[in-house]
């Protein structure tokens, strides 16, 4: 946990800051000193892939060295896959290069948790739409049980969510009930 601290972190560090510290070996009263100075005229090394990929590989080179274990490493991934799109996209990139087993596993199975919720979300919002604008002209009480029906199909993808987040922290390969093991197949080339 203290791993995934240290990492937000220093990435959201590295994305704000603003400032940079440029080592001048001047001597002020017989010290060396440093100055801070802005980022904007800082001398800095040429981008080679861009900055997102930059600070990805940052990131992925300070989490190797935290931990030597390619099997902590890879639950470390699978962890930061559960945090979102945004999880599952950085997950994505830090495991482009290592290609962990179990990253590669989770990472299938949260984009099609992710994607099927995202579309089933839609599609109860449409419907929650047309029913509330019915409901101008009836009763209310069936928008009721539909915004029911709403959170008892939110609980279901949360308890798949919780399922599968148990499985990444010990390190096993449980594929989540019902659809675990149609993800496999539909994104097996991830």
């Amino acid at each position: 946990m203290k791993n995934l601290i240290l990492f937000l972190f220093i990435s959201l560090v590295m994305v704000s800051s603003t400032y940079a510290v440029k080592p001048q070996s001047y001597k002020s009263g017989g010290s060396i000193t440093t100055r801070v100075i802005p980022v904007s005229t800082a001398k800095k090394a040429p981008l080679k892939h861009g900055f997102f990929y930059n600070i990805t590989h940052k990131i992925h080179r300070w989490v190797t060295h935290i931990s030597k274990d390619k099997a902590k490493n890879a639950m470390l991934f699978a962890f930061i896959a559960h945090l979102g799109w945004l999880g599952l996209l950085i997950a994505f990139i830090l495991n482009r290069n290592t290609n962990y087993p179990l990253t590669n596993f989770y990472l299938r199975q949260l984009l099609g948790l992710y994607l099927v919720q995202t579309i089933i979300n839609g599609l109860l919002g449409i419907i929650l739409q047309i029913v509330f604008f019915a409901s101008l002209f009836t009763s209310f009480a069936f928008a009721n049980y539909i915004i029911i029906g709403i959170y008892i199909i939110q609980l279901f993808f949360l308890v798949l969510w919780i399922f599968s987040l148990i499985g990444a922290l010990q390190r096993k390969e449980k594929p989540i009930p019902i659809f675990g093991k149609r993800f496999q197949e539909w994104f097996k080339n991830i």
